[in-house]
């Protein structure tokens, strides 16, 4: 009877290790995907910085200005629709 429950035993923890590497293996992927599209943003990012010769701060602040004279924009056109 023991012996039976033991192979039980065993048996379940082989089937939950198997389910466990699948998981990792999946979480993995997944992860590595996000970091496939993390790197290409991030690229994005500072390739359209290496094409305007101004300062990061610079670019920031045309970049902040830029979205407030758009989201002014948007606000204007709703009120006077």
């Amino acid at each position: 009877m023991s012996e039976s429950k033991e192979s039980l035993n065993q048996e379940e923890l082989q089937q939950r290790m198997q389910e466990l590497e699948q998981r990792e293996k999946v979480l993995e992927e997944k992860e590595s995907k996000l970091k496939k599209a993390e790197d290409r943003i991030t690229k994005a990012k500072y390739n359209l910085y290496e094409r305007i010769d101004v300062s990061l701060n610079t670019m920031n602040i045309v970049v902040a200005v830029i979205s407030l004279a758009l989201v002014a924009a948007i606000v204007i056109g709703i009120i006077y629709r």
